[in-house]
């Protein structure tokens, strides 16, 4: 399997997210550079010569009348922008270079802003909290994941993700104030929070218990695999013999991530299938475990994405036993297409299922055993019940 998928899968399936088909791109050119196709070129379609007329149109009203000067390019990346938001997808989005650039860094585990990692919530278009990074300054200033931000410095949330997470994000030092609708209260309170350089550590490891590895994951990024399998071995190598695979507040990322990880725990077997709008199907499948000890998963509303592939996999191929609460729910595959005039476009272009045919978006996965973790208790109660597991 490594080594085999297409690019398609190298996409970010989270935590984090717009337009069209091949019209925008024609769009854009229009509205940019003044070139406007006929009909021909969209099979006929007369309406997007009318859509193309109206746009070059707003433009020169806006040039004669408006009463100051304007950022062109900023005007130009919101028509695209709202071509896409259009959808009402909230993981579809434009991104110009420079938002393409900062979705570059956090795939790569390294950016500046405060350490959480978002969805929108198209109930009421606010910011939903996935999950914070310990010890970065959201985690530090109480964000958790359920809260919600409802205002970026002091104005309502932009409609477009990728904005929204743009204005979010800034230079090191400086601070963002954020209006925070909190899950356990429903109380609003005010946030100001520092921005810095976030270095994410994917993957952290020990043996607890004397002979129990302990696997935590924070992340899909490209230096999973490699990092995932040096734990692995580095804790058999200290006397494990079984494994717990903690994905708890884990995002997602990138879908040939979650799937090499299943391929080292999984034996042949089906990992997921994606279902196209053709209805066509496409299924990803392991090979040959390298590693056949005992596996239980934790995992919490903060697992989405990737993760949720990794639990069901898992689960549905009876390879392990799934601790903790209710996934988020992130069944919905992004890829990533180049504009001609500049630009990316990321789109939602399949679902996918586990294994066993459940459809996860919107509804999580249940765990084989569901046990809350009160924010008041010392004790790490998932964690021990997987541990309870293992003894077994």
């Amino acid at each position: 399997m490594k080594g085999k998928r297409l690019a398609l899968y190298t996409c970010i399936i989270m935590i984090v997210t717009s337009v069209a088909t091949y019209s925008l791109t024609y769009i854009a050119n229009a509205f940019i550079y003044g070139f406007v196709p006929n009909a021909s070129s969209f099979g006929g379609a007369v309406s997007m010569n009318t859509t193309l007329g109206k746009l070059k149109e707003i433009q020169h009203l806006i040039d004669a009348y408006y009463y100051e000067d304007y950022d062109k390019e900023l005007m130009f990346d919101g028509a695209l922008g709202g071509a896409v938001m259009s959808l009402d997808d909230p993981y579809s989005g434009y991104m110009n270079d420079e938002m393409y650039e900062q979705f570059n860094e956090q795939i790569s585990g390294q950016y500046c802003g405060i350490g959480v990692t978002v969805s929108m919530d198209p109930s009421d278009g606010s910011i939903l909290v996935i999950s914070t990074f310990e010890g970065t300054p959201a985690n530090e200033a109480g964000l958790t994941t359920g809260d919600k931000i409802i205002a970026i410095n002091g104005k309502s949330v932009p409609k477009d993700l990728d904005i929204a997470v743009g204005k979010i994000k800034g230079e090191e030092h400086t601070t963002v104030k954020l209006t925070i609708l909190k899950k356990d209260s429903g109380k609003t309170e005010e946030k100001e929070i520092a921005r810095k350089n976030i270095t994410i550590d994917t993957l952290t490891s020990e043996v607890i218990e004397g002979d129990i590895g302990y696997i935590e994951l924070t992340s899909f990024d490209n230096s999973t695999l490699d990092e995932f399998n040096n734990e692995l071995e580095g804790v058999i190598a200290k006397g494990a013999k079984s494994i717990i695979l903690d994905l708890r507040g884990n995002p997602g990322g990138l879908v040939n991530a979650a799937e090499l990880v299943c391929d080292t725990l999984l034996p042949k077997c089906d990992i997921t299938y994606l279902e196209y709008k053709s209805g066509k199907r496409e299924y990803l499948r392991s090979e040959e475990s390298s590693y056949d000890g005992k596996v239980v998963v934790l995992v919490d509303g903060g697992s989405a994405s990737a993760s949720e592939i990794v639990a069901g996999a898992l689960r549905d191929n009876d390879r392990a036993k799934i601790v903790g609460t209710s996934t988020f729910g992130k069944g919905l595959v992004q890829n990533l297409y180049p504009l001609q005039g500049g630009g990316y476009v990321k789109l939602t272009i399949a679902r996918y299922f586990t294994p066993n045919g459940e459809d996860i978006n919107k509804k999580g996965i249940t765990p084989d055993y569901v046990v809350e973790q009160p924010a008041d208790s010392d004790v790490d109660l998932q964690l021990k019940k997987a541990i309870e597991l293992i003894r077994e």
